[in-house]
């Protein structure tokens, strides 16, 4: 049995982690920290919840006491208690995507050196859209290519308010933070533009790649037979294709020989975020990977 704990716990992320991970048959909870909840439980916080976990702040030895540490901290509290963390580490802030010694934890792309990884960066959810996106095409001739991106207000966090009623939001037109994990995968011009509209969870990236290509459904199709939470459909996906699923949908293959669309769903507080550092502990620990998520 592997013993873990949770740093953020009461978070968007953090709490999604912890009902998968409470119901996981290899895994046991040690903690579920949040320090302006501790003493409460997780219904206090998510009427509904079925983890029935009660919120902890534990210490630095009790933190260092477990197989594995998940953070779902903000950026600057869980680049400041990383160092101090002795265990296997998977991090879902964006503070370690790009520090020497994490591997990025996007399984699609990354299994083995992830199997073998003692620091694990999970990708951000825009990231993870837009890359699964692209991914099949990455080494193809490509011109120009657009990321348009629209996200449910979930993934600002418990802590960001939007005008969200009736209304669609663009934001971080140009440098957006999750920007910079595309590029390392997709090494050619593009453009990326982040919205929030009015639902809590769920993200869509629709890609527009301009180039000549053929049979690009085939493709996408041969790339990810194997792979375990990508589905390809010839349907366009859409939010509630992906709500409380820990898959990307990619699908709506069309265009011309000259531009083609494709359109990528995930739901960003899952694959955006807690089942895929499930799924990068299920790999490391040598589980079976769709263990704790089926």
């Amino acid at each position: 049995m592997l013993n873990a704990g949770v740093l953020g716990a009461s978070g968007y992320s953090g709490n999604e982690l912890v009902e998968l991970l409470s119901k996981h048959k290899k895994v046991k909870l040690a903690f579920a920290q949040s320090r302006s909840n501790a003493g409460k439980k997780t219904g206090d916080i998510y009427p509904g919840s079925k983890a029935d976990i009660k919120y902890t702040d534990p210490s630095m030895d009790e933190i260092n006491g477990v197989d594995l540490v998940f953070t779902a901290l903000p950026r600057e509290e869980a680049a400041a208690i990383a160092p101090k963390i002795k265990p296997v580490l998977i991090d879902l802030s964006p503070a370690h995507r790009f520090t020497d010694g994490y591997v990025y934890g996007l399984p699609e792309a990354n299994f083995e050196t992830i199997r073998n990884a003692n620091r694990i960066a999970n990708p951000g959810c825009y990231a993870t859209a837009c890359i699964l996106g692209i991914l099949p095409l990455r080494d193809e001739k490509l011109g120009a290519v657009a990321f348009d991106c629209k996200s449910g207000y979930s993934g600002g966090g418990r802590s960001k308010n939007y005008d969200y009623t009736e209304n669609v939001i663009p934001y971080s037109l140009s440098e957006h933070y999750q920007k910079p994990e595309v590029a390392k995968f997709l090494k050619h011009a593009f453009s990326f533009t982040p919205h929030v509209v009015n639902a809590f969870r769920g993200l869509i990236a629709t890609i527009h790649v301009f180039a000549e290509l053929e049979d690009v459904e085939k493709k996408y199709a041969d790339f990810y037979e194997k792979k375990h939470f990508v589905k390809v459909t010839r349907e366009i996906p859409d939010f509630n294709s992906v709500k409380n699923t820990p898959y990307c949908i990619i699908g709506g293959i069309s265009g011309t020989k000259e531009h083609t669309i494709i359109v990528s769903a995930i739901d960003n507080l899952l694959k955006g975020a807690a089942s895929q550092a499930v799924e990068n502990m299920n790999i490391r620990f040598g589980f079976r990977h769709a263990e704790g998520l089926a």
